[in-house]
């Protein structure tokens, strides 16, 4: 079970479940109706990464070497 840090506003006398049962109790159903999603295209996708494709045309390889 995790517990809050001493320096939270709780203590550690609460847990973490303790606070989320005590936000679930609270909530009261509602008509809510939209919805934020954040698609964050970009970077390199991990294979791109560590893959470094030592034995490929030298179009494709980068200038580092595996170790």
């Amino acid at each position: 079970m995790l517990s809050i840090g001493g320096a939270s506003l709780f203590g550690t006398t609460y847990s973490l479940t303790s606070i989320l049962e005590g936000q679930a109790k609270e909530a009261v159903p509602g008509n809510d109706t939209s919805l934020i999603i954040l698609f964050l295209a970009g970077g390199l996708s991990t294979i791109d990464t560590w893959d470094m494709k030592p034995n490929a045309p030298k179009e494709f390889r980068g200038p580092f070497n595996p170790i």
